[in-house]
């Protein structure tokens, strides 16, 4: 018997998707397989085509298959196999584990992965056999909730220093998640303690860790009376700095560097374009910035800069590319503005790995801080209330005006969707029952509105990836809205939009507070807004949400353009008014980039 192992070929993946299906049947109804074998045809088919397939054949017939998934994790660049399976009757032949070796042979030379993953029935034993045979360790027990089921995930290093190629990491891991796995069994679902105290032992260790190399690069700053400054820039959107750097280009005591960093779980299309977006900005104010080739080696900004201070544009660890995690820059000292006002309710906004171990988290409301106290392990130490940098954009810079010009100056509407399509709750997910209703808006009321279409950074990497839509649907959904005469497509900055519209119709947690700042009229659009309230939004977002109209179907949202934005008629314009005056200026009469800076100077040379 001669196999040989190759990529996959035109026309083969209706054989290869049915060998699957056959031996795979029984043991995977439950798991992560046997969901993603319930998908259609129309799904699987597409991705045995899209995604990395390695194939074992017998004289040009498949006989066996292994399936992969190249994505970015806390860990960097890995890959996540998919499906692995070889038809009955080549078993215990050594086909399977020769398919694995392949694919982390292939994935190893050309760089492209940190580490493989595998999740596999915690009963199959075969299957765990083979891969541990395959140089894999299990590093997770993970149980579903309400059923028996356990899958057991395994990692496989691939790259010399990857944090799974540690035996001790991939064991301490997996006695952490068995226990809790089988507390969450035994007491359906009381393990969140257990979750508890793994969490805050990892932060007393990281704290013990780190504290002291913090220490060291504060003494340094100070004994030489200067601090390098590192600002990550990812789109024009979420870049909150601009008045800060200004206020440290000019101060003695810091040296500021703008690098550019696109998100990562974005798609390639949109990186590029945030990226040519943060070029124009920074080029047209004559800001210098080091740039970010897609293709190209990423900056090294340890080796080059040696920054004391890094200001991250999000406080999640997987946002950017792997060399520029805050991971690996845990001796330093972390600091983060909100791009946003704390909007969302829930412990996770409040008591992440980035928020524990950050030097200091500026912040604009004393929301922030009440919700750190409840929540965090550091209880809010490290927060300090100086306003919201967006209030800067709306109060300092000039007006630009980015609307299409129209004869006779119609009405100016933004609307401004989510990319939360596939939300699970049905008040969040919004765009697809709004898309032609909107463009059929824009048409029947030509001549007395303008829309500017203004969506969500990641709408449209959500829409390539769905079913329903597709790249070529998207991009020609996208051409409409530009090729319309009283309509456009805005995916830049959005304060000068803001600044000289009408109104806005959205669906966006973050929006619902910065538009504000314009008091102009303002509908939040959600299908059940009760249930939007209790999940989704802490109580200021609550306050936020509350001073907007809603629209809860198509009917609301045109009442809302006829009568508020046409007629006039604004009952919420004196409320809006003391909400801005109550809860949205920086305090101490300054700026918020004013009070970051002092807080800086207090924190680094009293």
């Amino acid at each position: 018997m001669v196999i040989e192992i190759r990529e996959i070929h035109d026309g083969e993946e209706r054989v290869l998707l049915q060998l699957v299906r056959d031996v795979t049947a029984d043991e995977a109804e439950g798991s992560d397989v046997g969901r993603i074998l319930s998908l259609p045809d129309s799904v699987l088919l597409p991705m045995l085509r899209e995604r990395l397939v390695l194939v074992a054949a017998e004289e040009g017939r498949p006989v066996g298959l292994v399936c992969c998934q190249e994505l970015s994790g806390h860990d960097g660049e890995y890959a996540f196999v998919q499906l692995l399976a070889v038809a009955s009757g080549y078993r215990r032949c050594g086909i399977g584990r020769r398919l694995v070796e392949t694919l982390a042979g292939r994935l190893q030379s050309a760089g492209r992965a940190a580490y493989l993953v595998a999740d596999v029935p915690a009963g199959a034993k075969v299957a765990l056999r083979l891969l541990e045979r395959s140089g894999f360790r299990r590093s997770h027990l993970l149980h579903k909730s309400n059923t028996t089921y356990f899958t057991c995930r395994l990692h496989r290093a691939l790259q010399p220093g990857c944090r799974w190629s540690s035996a001790w990491t991939c064991r301490f891991n997996y006695v952490q998640t068995w226990v809790r796995a089988r507390v969450r069994e035994r007491y359906k679902g009381s393990s969140s303690g257990f979750h508890t105290f793994f969490s805050r032992l990892k932060y007393r260790l990281r704290k013990a860790r780190y504290a002291p190399a913090q220490r060291c690069t504060l003494e340094r700053i100070r004994s030489r009376k200067k601090a390098r400054v590192v600002f990550f820039a990812s789109c024009i959107p979420m870049w909150k700095y601009q008045y800060l750097y200004d206020l440290l280009v000019e101060h003695p005591a810091f040296e500021p560097y703008i690098v550019l960093s696109p998100f990562v779980h974005f798609g390639r299309g949109q990186q590029q374009s945030d990226l040519e977006q943060l070029r124009a900005y920074f080029d047209a104010r004559q800001v210098p910035y080091v740039d970010f080739q897609i293709d190209g080696p990423v900056f090294d900004v340890r080796r080059e800069l040696d920054p004391d201070i890094l200001f991250y544009p999000q406080p999640y660890l997987k946002c950017l590319t792997e060399r520029h995690r805050f991971k690996h820059f845990l001796d330093r000292l972390l600091a983060y503005y909100p791009y946003g006002f704390p909007t969302h309710s829930g412990s996770w906004t409040f008591n992440s790995q980035f928020s524990n171990l950050a030097w200091r988290l500026f912040y604009s409301t004393d929301v922030y801080l009440q919700n750190a106290r409840r929540f965090a392990f550091n209880k809010g130490a490290n927060i300090e209330i100086v306003g919201y940098p967006g209030a800067d954009d709306f109060q300092l810079s000039e007006v630009h005006d980015p609307w299409k010009p129209v004869p006779g100056r119609p009405k100016r509407i933004i609307w401004a969707p989510h990319f939360s399509i596939n939300a699970r709750l049905t008040s969040q997910s919004n765009f697809l029952w709004m898309a032609d209703f909107m463009l059929w808006l824009a048409e029947e009321y030509a001549g007395r509105v303008q829309i500017a279409f203004k969506p969500h950074p990641r709408l449209r990497t959500e829409l390539y990836k769905s079913e329903e839509w597709g790249p070529e649907k998207t991009d020609r959904y996208y051409a409409r809205w530009a090729s319309l005469p009283n309509g456009q497509v805005e995916t830049g900055p959005f304060v000068d939009l803001f600044r000289t519209s009408d109104a806005m119709i959205h669906d966006s947690a973050s929006f619902s507070v910065d538009y504000h700042y314009t008091r102009k009229p303002v509908m939040f659009v959600s299908r059940d807004i009760e249930e939007y309230r209790r999940v989704v939004l802490s109580r200021f977002g609550q306050q936020a949400v509350d001073l907007h109209y809603i629209g809860r179907d198509a009917d609301e949202v045109r009442r809302f353009v006829d009568e508020v934005v046409l007629g006039g008629n604004d009952p919420m314009r004196p409320s809006r008014e003391a909400f801005y005056r109550d809860c949205l200026l920086p305090p101490h009469g300054k700026t918020a980039a004013q009070n970051t800076l002092d807080c800086m100077l207090a924190a680094l040379f009293g």
